[in-house]
């Protein structure tokens, strides 16, 4: 079954790009700076070894947070056609505890993967890419959300590889285009993520709840006659 086609989720990322391109290039500009930031800190203090320590402990949860925050953005934009306040989207949620845990048992388990002969990290990568978005969008715990992403991914990991390529593919092109056109494929590149996820996670929602067991009436004894 096909639960997305490529070509439709990408066409329709071209068009919510042209409707809010200056909310999405500013979201992008917002990643960009803070990453140079950071890449900054890290090179200053790359020398000095208990404050380079907790200087890379605290940008990784800086870039986390981060991500964290934009992901409400993206489907806050997805669901409601709408813009959302960026300042907004740097408050802070208890989500985000959950979502550093999964983070942190993801990249364990993809680097452990990549060590055994690669495949098992691309396959764990696939399987349970979605975590993050569960966590925002449904308030999981972190567990759960990685198990819940394997249950989303079920039957269609060969489509998001495919989807993969095809992304990487639409972003060559754009540095291609003298490097300016990578703004906007990676703006309709992350679109284009966040609508095949809310298209995945209508799984949970189609999945039947298991009937209780009602236990069966007792049969009345009947006395027998002596």
């Amino acid at each position: 079954m096909e639960y997305f086609r490529t070509g439709e989720v990408l066409g329709k990322s071209w068009d919510m790009f042209k409707a809010h391109w200056l909310f999405l290039l500013m979201i992008l500009g917002i990643t960009l700076v803070s990453q140079v930031i950071i890449s900054g800190l890290e090179k200053a203090t790359q020398d000095m070894m208990g404050i380079s320590l907790l200087v890379s402990i605290a940008t990784f949860l800086v870039s986390l947070w981060i991500s964290f925050n934009f992901i409400k953005l993206y489907l806050h934009l997805i669901d409601t056609n709408t813009e959302g306040k960026i300042s907004e989207a740097f408050s802070f949620s208890q989500s985000f505890w959950p979502f550093l845990g999964a983070s942190l048992l993801f990249t364990l388990m993809f680097v452990v993967g990549l060590l055994l002969f690669i495949v098992p990290g691309i396959y764990w990568a696939l399987k349970n890419q979605f975590y993050g978005e569960l966590i925002v969008d449904k308030k999981m715990g972190a567990l759960e959300s990685l198990k819940k992403s394997s249950e989303i991914t079920k039957g269609v990991k060969w489509q998001l590889l495919g989807f993969g390529f095809v992304l990487v593919g639409v972003n060559i092109l754009g540095a291609l285009a003298l490097g300016i056109g990578l703004f906007v494929t990676a703006s309709i590149s992350s679109v284009a993520y966040f609508m095949v996820y809310r298209k995945l996670s209508a799984r949970l929602e189609s999945v039947p709840p298991t009937p209780s067991v009602t236990p069966a009436p007792e049969a009345p004894v009947t006395p027998v006659a002596v």
